[in-house]
């Protein structure tokens, strides 16, 4: 099912993903594939099998964790859900195919046992679901068309013994649904620091009758440089350096499902990545920070009141969570309050600023 999409991905894309951050591919995706995917999305939360979205925090005293309102989520790694849904079944035992394509323009990490979960969805393929009668081809492409067709009784004597074969590590796959409430997402990277290994995010839309005014369009904040809003189209796909691009969702009044595919990297994190040296805080070094993942280390600073204004929006129907969410908040701004050098440059960065 992602062949569509992996035809998309192409030198010029990626290397646009390497050069601005992110890249968008409309169409990527069969029609009838889109339309079956929202429908399992939507089946998985009308039976109650979608979690609500949670962020969590450590602490001295235990974790504290924070409910997204009106947003619900299914994790791919679980094999109860993913038994419920064919299609991203599928999806989930085919991202080899996916991390091998980008592969040549970004270090993602693949694990020996995806291989062998790719060589077993191959075999099923090929013995268990192709049908001579219908004159379709031995293709990927005719294969990637059939996975959705087929009914649900017949996929399911095909799921993947995952006692046999382990379930990966280097990938996540998590369905998302928004039911139109106003539930949105604060600023954020998908990768805010170690032990994180994400580095790139795809995010699928199938929003079929997603039009203006409905919201819950997704908002790319490349790093000095101007906002990126982007709709949620149906059929839409967007890429981006998870530990790069800050972004937030804007409010839904409309309900809207996605899901996402995040990519681990094998050097995810180095020290380069993650620790600010003093040598950084300089004009000079203002160009290259915009294309590191060292820029979040200052974000919060840089943009402190974007980040307040989209944490009220995200927390505003419980006080409480809203209240804990801006004390952590003003907790990550009092970090830099002791480092004058640190906080002069933040003044810099503020100053070249586009928007």
């Amino acid at each position: 099912m992602w062949s569509k999409l992996i035809s998309k991905l192409d030198h010029e894309l990626l290397d646009t993903v390497v050069q601005t951050g992110y890249a968008v591919v409309d169409d990527a995706w069969d029609k009838r594939a889109v339309a079956t995917l929202r429908e399992e999305i939507e089946l998985l939360h009308g039976n109650g099998k979608m979690d609500p979205n949670q962020v969590q925090f450590t602490t001295s005293s235990g974790p504290i964790r924070l409910t997204k309102p009106g947003i619900f989520e299914a994790d791919m790694h679980d094999r109860n859900r993913r038994q419920l849904c064919p299609a991203f079944n599928s999806l989930f035992h085919s991202v080899y195919e996916v991390q091998k394509q980008v592969k040549e323009k970004f270090n993602v990490a693949i694990e020996q046992s995806q291989q062998n979960l790719a060589l077993h969805e191959n075999r099923v393929h090929n013995d268990g679901t192709s049908d001579q009668s219908t004159g379709k081809s031995g293709s990927c492409e005719s294969h990637a068309e059939q996975d959705i067709t087929l009914r649900k009784e017949d996929v399911a004597s095909n799921i993947l013994d995952d006692d046999k074969l382990k379930a990966p590590t280097t990938f996540t796959l998590k369905l998302q649904f928004n039911d139109g409430t106003g539930g949105c997402f604060p600023y954020h990277y998908d990768n805010p620091a170690p032990p994180n290994r994400r580095l790139i995010t795809i995010l699928v839309y199938l929003n079929e009758c997603w039009s203006e005014g409905d919201g819950g369009e997704l908002m790319l904040l490349p790093f000095l440089e101007n906002p990126v809003i982007i709709p949620p189209l149906a059929n839409r796909t967007v890429l981006f350096r998870s530990d790069m691009v800050l972004h937030r969702v804007l409010p839904a009044s409309n309900a809207r499902a996605c899901f996402t595919l995040w990519l681990d990297g094998l050097h995810t994190n180095q020290n380069e990545d993650v620790f600010l040296r003093e040598k950084h805080l300089t004009p000079e070094f203002i160009p290259q920070l915009k294309r590191s993942p060292l820029q979040r280390t200052l974000s919060r600073a840089v943009y402190e009141k974007e980040y307040e204004e989209s944490l009220r929006q995200c927390f505003c129907t419980n006080k409480n969570d809203t209240l804990y969410a801006l004390a952590m908040h003003k907790a990550h701004l009092n970090q830099h309050s002791n480092n004058q050098p640190l906080k002069e440059f933040v003044q810099h960065l503020k100053a070249a600023r586009t928007w």
